[in-house]
């Protein structure tokens, strides 16, 4: 029987606005997701949402890079 790891969480912190965290959380996913049996979940606690806006557009518009706008 294969051991069960326990979940890793990784955050991305930082006050200053503009400095990247939203492409640095997005993609560190993106990788992360690429290895065998990994699941990758993403919570967006920022009030302006730019990482959940983010996905939803490139949903829409079937693109997997992140947008231009951080």
């Amino acid at each position: 029987m294969p051991s069960k790891q326990s979940p890793k969480l990784i955050a991305t912190i930082n006050f200053k606005g503009g400095v990247g965290k939203t492409t640095v959380t997005w993609c560190m996913a993106d990788t992360l997701a690429l290895f065998p049996n990994q699941k990758v979940l993403m919570f967006d606690l920022d009030a302006q949402m730019s990482l959940t806006q983010a996905i939803a557009l490139n949903e829409d518009s079937g693109e997997s890079e992140p947008s231009e706008k951080d």
